[in-house]
């Protein structure tokens, strides 16, 4: 098939064809091409069968050529499906063979023979005896009447094929026919073998009976001819019978003819037959191990229909959410078109925004420049709140060893007050008086001590008061000693 310039258009016909048989609704193959799309390898024959479907099919070669392209099927083939204004002469000067027309093939190609004929039809004579198959002649008995239902041709088993492998798909109980149907087919394909080898014992039969007439007058046209030239010679009366002779003579010279013609057309008819007959062994042979692998596939077909069942579920369900989809899909361009006119308006104030963010950025740098020489006052600040913090602590320090002195004197000069309270009975009122001034000062001194982070100057004034009053409390102590 490689060889063939249009092998590859007609591997494209037998896909075509087995894409229509499993489209919904299907689209039934041409006949002859049935037996021949589901093989695994085609064989040299399926060209043949191809070429002359497409030759004569036109509306087959249309879908082929839709689906076909010089770069696929080559350009010779591309041309051939076309078929173009002068497509034969640049089909014969791209192949240097003539282009084909009505099942003829543009190289060279086995010799299929023609289906055999209905009962009872007359076969059409050969073109040329140079063409006859040259098929040994084998002797085969003559079988037993086939029943009369096998008399006619036997359906093609390509249908079958086909309906094993779309029924697989949909129920397991259409494939369990379709076995059924192959089985029956097989049987009258082995009729028709049968039929084929009747029909080429008939012929060897009538051909022997055509030939003894034909020999018959050779032996006696010697004897006819001199006995009417001799009867001739002496009397002139026997001239008409002379007459009738010769055309008797001429008539048995053109039956003999005649007969010679037929006996070639039969030998040729019964010598096609034989090919014939070694042709459908073959193909009974490759048929047998087609439908073995068809049975293993309608096994695995039984196998994945409820897979592809659920799968069918599941599609309707997306169909489903498909045409959920569409609605949702309209549902976003009218909220498309209403973001697009959002983002028009979100522009234009963006451009607003975008002149008030330069505004703000230079009040922005102002307000940095602003917080830099903030925070070097506030620097300063916390230096000169360290300063006084230490100071206030050395002052508080102080405060509290006075204190602590005037506490252990005050105490000291309690005991003594209470030795003495004889002696300064004159004097208890102004001691008492000046205890509660220190009590006051104390008081006032505790005050300052908790402000003195916000009053150290008010301090200062305190412990300078506080040291006069201890003067006069030490003056008017010495004074009440003394008395």
């Amino acid at each position: 098939m490689a060889a063939d310039p249009l092998a590859k258009a007609c591997e494209l016909a037998f896909e075509v064809a087995r894409q229509g048989v499993e489209t919904d609704p299907p689209v039934d193959p041409p006949a002859s091409m049935r037996s021949f799309l589901y093989v695994a390898q085609l064989p040299p024959r399926a060209v043949s069968v191809a070429q002359r479907v497409i030759d004569s099919d036109g509306a087959f070669r249309a879908r082929v050529a839709a689906q076909a392209t010089e770069s696929s099927v080559g350009e010779p083939g591309y041309l051939w499906l076309t078929r173009p204004d002068g497509w034969q002469s640049a089909y014969s000067s791209l192949t240097g063979s003539t282009a084909p027309s009505d099942g003829s093939i543009g190289v060279a190609s086995p010799a299929v023979p023609p289906p055999p004929p209905a009962p009872g039809s007359v076969r059409p004579a050969p073109a040329a005896a140079a063409e006859r198959p040259t098929a040994p002649v084998v002797a085969t008995p003559a079988p037993a009447p086939a029943p009369a239902a096998s008399q006619a041709p036997p359906p093609s088993l390509v249908p079958a094929a086909g309906s094993v492998s779309t029924s697989a798909v949909s129920t397991s109980d259409d494939a369990s026919s379709s076995s059924d149907e192959i089985e029956t087919e097989l049987s009258s394909l082995r009729n028709l073998v049968d039929q084929l080898a009747e029909e080429r014992e008939t012929v060897g039969t009538a051909s022997a009976s055509l030939t003894a007439p034909v020999e018959s007058p050779r032996t006696e046209t010697p004897t006819v001819a001199p006995s009417s030239s001799a009867t001739s010679a002496p009397s002139a009366p026997s001239a008409p019978s002379s007459s009738a002779l010769t055309r008797q003579l001429d008539a048995l010279t053109a039956d003999l003819r005649r007969a010679r013609t037929e006996r070639d057309e039969a030998l040729t008819e019964k010598e096609t037959s034989i090919a014939r007959q070694l042709i459908l062994e073959d193909e009974l042979a490759t048929l047998q191990t087609d439908i073995t692998g068809l049975r293993s596939s309608l096994l695995d077909s039984q196998q994945s229909a409820g897979e592809l069942q659920s799968q069918v579920t599941n599609l309707m369900a997306e169909r489903q959410s498909a045409t959920e989809l569409a609605a949702e899909r309209d549902e976003l361009a009218k909220r498309v078109t209403v973001a697009e006119q959002a983002r028009v308006d979100l522009e234009t104030e963006l451009s607003e925004v975008s002149a008030k963010w330069q505004d703000a950025q230079v009040e922005l740098n102002s307000v940095v420049e602003q917080r830099a020489a903030i925070e070097v006052e506030l620097t300063k600040l916390r230096t000169t709140r360290s300063t006084l913090d230490a100071e206030n602590d050395a002052m508080l320090a102080d405060v509290s060893t006075q204190l602590g002195e005037v506490r252990a004197e005050r105490d000291l000069l309690a005991a003594k007050l209470e030795t003495t309270q004889t002696h300064l009975s004159a004097t208890r009122a102004a001691v008492e008086n000046a205890s509660a001034g220190i009590r006051s000062e104390l008081e006032l001194t505790e005050m300052a001590v908790g402000e003195a982070a916000d009053r150290s100057g008010a301090l200062d004034v305190a412990v300078r008061n506080t040291s006069q009053r201890l003067a006069d409390f030490h003056a008017t102590k010495s004074n009440a000693s003394l008395t």
